[in-house]
């Protein structure tokens, strides 16, 4: 991940070690969230390796806070995610791509919560999502 300024090259925040699993790499980033409590924390959607991590912007390393556990419906695993955000509490939101849900994942937490959709499910129906792609929350937060 590069952070853009006025250098045309970008800077480093987060990876630059080759795609892969390890906590310094990525495969597949699709989304990045910069913490609304604190600015020196991003979170990363890596979407092949079925996680989101959280880095401190400059860090040589990433902490697998949601996932990691290979693709899977299970509320400890991920299918692809494309996006997160946090709440002011800590709490993570992602968009469980390919299992066609909306987790939550308290800090610390090693399961998420099933908020959106039924896992593994796709539809349109008031039960069901298909491949949600984004997340964000409106202006009272919800």
């Amino acid at each position: 991940m590069k952070q853009l300024n006025s250098s045309s090259n970008g800077v480093v925040i987060a990876g630059n070690n080759g795609n892969g699993n390890a906590a310094n790499q990525f495969n597949g980033p699709m989304g990045i969230y910069l913490d609304v409590n604190n600015r020196s924390i991003i979170y990363v959607v890596d979407s092949s390796n079925h996680r989101v991590q959280r880095w401190i912007i400059g860090g040589t390393s990433g902490t697998t806070v949601a996932g990691g556990n290979s693709n899977g419906s299970a509320l400890n695993q991920l299918n692809n995610p494309r996006s997160v955000i946090s709440d002011s509490n800590g709490n993570l939101y992602i968009s469980d791509t390919n299992n066609h849900r909306i987790v939550m994942w308290a800090s610390g937490a090693t399961v998420g919560i099933l908020i959106a959709g039924t896992s593994g499910v796709s539809g349109s129906t008031a039960t069901t999502l298909n491949y949600p792609n984004g997340i964000t929350f409106d202006a009272t937060k919800n």
